[in-house]
């Protein structure tokens, strides 16, 4: 085992997956260094009713149904997934269920900047 083995992150767990802004289930996941790979059995599951039974129901038997792909590999296939670092789940669907300002890293400004020679300076409080 050589120094880059060492610290290889293969992390397999599960996480709470919305399909459409409603929680579903879990899929399982791996955690590797290169990203997030889930299995895919686990996905199909969960969108068993949105695809046809008998094309399921040959998922589930092949040795496939435990591979795991990474969320390209399941984007490209036509699965809309993603993962939420914020509230660390996945979601599947073309809707964003995310609040409107979700995406702001910074505080909007309440009033106009003040310009000047005065603007760098805190003013006293008067008791």
């Amino acid at each position: 085992m050589g120094k880059s083995d060492a610290f290889r992150l293969d992390v397999k767990s599960q996480l709470t997956t919305r399909v459409d802004g409603r929680a579903t289930g879990k899929v399982d996941f791996q955690q590797t260094d290169a990203g997030l790979l889930v299995r895919l059995g686990s996905i199909v599951d969960l969108l068993g009713d949105r695809y046809d039974v008998a094309q399921i129901a040959r998922i589930r038997a092949s040795a496939a149904s435990d591979v795991f792909l990474s969320l390209s590999q399941l984007q490209a296939q036509g699965i809309p997934i993603s993962y939420d670092p914020v509230y660390d789940e996945f979601n599947v669907g073309l809707v964003d269920t995310r609040p409107k300002a979700a995406s702001k890293v910074h505080m909007d400004q309440i009033s106009a900047p003040e310009r000047g020679l005065g603007s760098t300076g805190i003013g006293q409080i008067r008791r």
